[in-house]
């Protein structure tokens, strides 16, 4: 968020790592060892003491969790089940947004946590296809009241929406 770091994913055939580049000296750092998965998502933390992304392993490639781990290495611990976006933050950092796509019922569920994952909670489900290409990452406003979320909505043909959601109601 500051511009210090950047972090990206590098792929190497089957196998995924997840690096930082420290910007003023152009420092590359692994964070995390190359492995037979999926990541992406990859986010700080407003902060920037953490980074968020999204994994799926091999065995299970359409069903992802939510990590954080310290940006410049460490453990990455599991805070969300079955995320299918980034994650976004509120304002002050103390809360994230993402999405769970929900296969069988058609629908897209906009979920929010505190930014631990703790306190779990759907704020809004809406109908449409299922699929990575058809959704996009949730955005927290500056104001921290709402939340935007598009998609590609069925119906009468596919179209693509922008939904403002309100968090308090």
């Amino acid at each position: 968020p500051d511009g210090r770091y950047v972090a990206w994913v590098v792929r190497d055939g089957e196998k995924q790592s997840l690096w930082v580049r420290q910007v003023a000296t152009g420092s590359d750092a692994q964070i995390l060892v190359p492995e037979e998965v999926n990541l992406y998502g990859v986010t700080f933390s407003p902060d920037g003491n953490y980074l968020y992304f999204v994994r799926s392993e091999k065995a299970t490639f359409n069903f992802s969790n939510l990590y954080q781990m310290p940006s410049l290495g460490g453990a990455p611990t599991q805070i969300a089940k079955d995320v299918d976006t980034a994650a976004s933050f509120s304002p002050d950092g103390k809360q994230i947004t993402y999405v769970r796509g929900t296969p069988d019922k058609g629908l897209w569920d906009l979920m929010i946590a505190a930014s631990d994952g703790s306190g779990e909670r759907t704020l809004a489900s809406f109908h449409s296809f299922i699929g990575g290409p058809f959704v996009a990452s949730p955005a927290w406003s500056p104001d921290g009241k709402s939340i935007a979320f598009a998609f590609v909505e069925f119906g009468s043909g596919a179209h693509p929406v922008l939904k403002i959601v309100s968090v308090a109601d």
